[in-house]
């Protein structure tokens, strides 16, 4: 065993004159982000399966517009902790972890507060289910959004095994709860109670257990914080904009036409979030290293990243119609949204670029980057929605995620030539 471990380490070591990066520490951590994502992405389209037969459209659609607010609601809270849990974590400032949950907490009551007033609303004006869902939605998400901090102290202390295992822990617990509901009934508000409360607890008990595993030390720098406080702020806009899609849908053409696009976008969408661990893995490496390499580095590994996505692109374009008559046959409308949403694809390639932005806290750079890039979203949304409807919407996508790529190249060329970020 120890001869194939030393020849699959050699041969790994050889191999990064051609890939140019550290093939060690990328296949060991890339590894388990993949099957992460692997697991997340099964119980993910199991779910999709299960809702396009047992659910209709509508309601459906409604699911989803409820999962939107939520997440434009929670956006009014200390969203960029994570990223100051992970920067900290990877420099050793541990004790940031329980600091940064009970800190999350307090802060979040901005969007309790919210989310009942939406809740009064709504019950005033009889609509029952949004009324009752936003209740839950302020009642259980601060707990769910303070918790989650778990993974950004994993991520910085870089045990993607355990980030593997609890993500297949937390998928499956939440997947199977979420499936005997439907199996029992397709009526949206046990299905919105389920998918909290199955977050919820999965995740508080993952906090939990993430302390008792790595006991984090006292070590605090009070940076960290204030960085989080500006990427929360800078978060809003950008929150909005991720959602607003699904929020312009259901108002200007119902909830049917949402679930349209929602299927319609589901399969890319986690293509992206599978290439997005790759920037994800980079961070930590990124933040302990001199930023003139790093700036050579990325450059060449987008171009190869940019190559990937374009044949991914061209292979899901071949293959959409039949896995939709295959998996979704409900939902064979959504095919050409589909294929015309995938070209978000080989712009995904910056990824790299927002990981430096991310790994070096350059706070100026994405208040830019996210502020231009979402009231260009935003604002292309709320023009093409209705004349255009699902096809301006994603029209409105791939051109805000060019924007955002363009941006975050030209910042990241312009970004402090020169400076020294140090591990510890």
């Amino acid at each position: 065993m120890q001869f194939f471990r030393k020849k699959t380490y050699n041969l790994l070591r050889w191999s990064e004159q051609f890939t140019k990066t550290d093939m060690v520490y990328a296949t060991k951590g890339g590894f388990w982000l993949t099957l992460n994502q692997f697991f997340y992405s099964l119980f993910a389209f199991l779910l999709a399966i299960a809702f396009a037969n047992l659910v209709s459209k509508e309601n459906f659609g409604n699911y989803k517009y409820i999962l939107s607010l939520a997440s434009i609601i929670g956006a009014f809270s200390l969203t960029g902790l994570g990223n100051a849990v992970m920067q900290s974590v990877a420099r050793n400032f541990e004790g940031i972890l329980r600091k940064s949950f009970w800190m999350s907490l307090r802060w979040s009551l901005p969007a309790t507060a919210i989310s009942l007033v939406g809740a009064f609303y709504y019950l005033a004006n009889g609509n029952p289910v949004l009324g009752l869902s936003l209740v839950a939605v302020g009642l259980l998400t601060p707990i769910l959004n303070s918790a989650s901090l778990y993974l950004s102290f994993l991520n910085g202390k870089r045990d993607f095994r355990r980030i593997s295992l609890y993500g297949a822990l937390k998928a499956g617990f939440t997947s199977v709860l979420i499936f005997a509901i439907l199996i029992l009934t397709d009526r949206v508000l046990p299905i919105v109670l389920a998918y909290f409360a199955s977050h919820t607890a999965i995740t508080l008990f993952l906090y939990w257990r993430t302390l008792k595993v790595h006991r984090p030390n006292d070590n605090f720098e009070q940076k960290s914080i204030s960085y989080g406080k500006h990427l929360s702020l800078i978060n809003i806009l950008g929150i909005i904009g991720d959602k607003v899609d699904s929020v312009l849908l259901f108002h200007f053409l119902g909830g049917a036409p949402l679930a349209v696009y929602a299927f319609a976008t589901a399969v890319p969408n986690q293509v992206i979030a599978l290439f997005r661990n790759i920037g994800l893995l980079t961070i930590p490496k990124f933040a302990q290293r001199d930023i003139p390499s790093v700036k050579k580095e990325i450059h060449n590994k987008s171009l190869r990243l940019l190559f990937v996505l374009a044949l991914t692109t061209v292979a899901y374009w071949l293959a959409a119609k039949f896995l939709y008559q295959l998996f979704f046959p409900q939902y064979l409308e959504s095919v050409g949204f589909s294929r015309f949403y995938s070209l978000i694809l080989p712009i995904s390639a910056s990824i790299f670029y927002t990981s430096y932005l991310e790994a070096y806290m350059a706070i100026k750079e994405k208040y830019i980057m996210v502020g231009i890039s979402n009231i260009v979203r935003i604002a292309l949304m709320a023009a093409l929605v209705v004349p255009f409807g699902i096809v301006g919407i994603i029209s409105a996508q791939i051109i805000t995620k060019l924007c955002m790529a363009t941006i975050s190249i030209f910042l990241v060329n312009r970004h402090g030539e020169g400076t020294q970020v140090t591990g510890t």
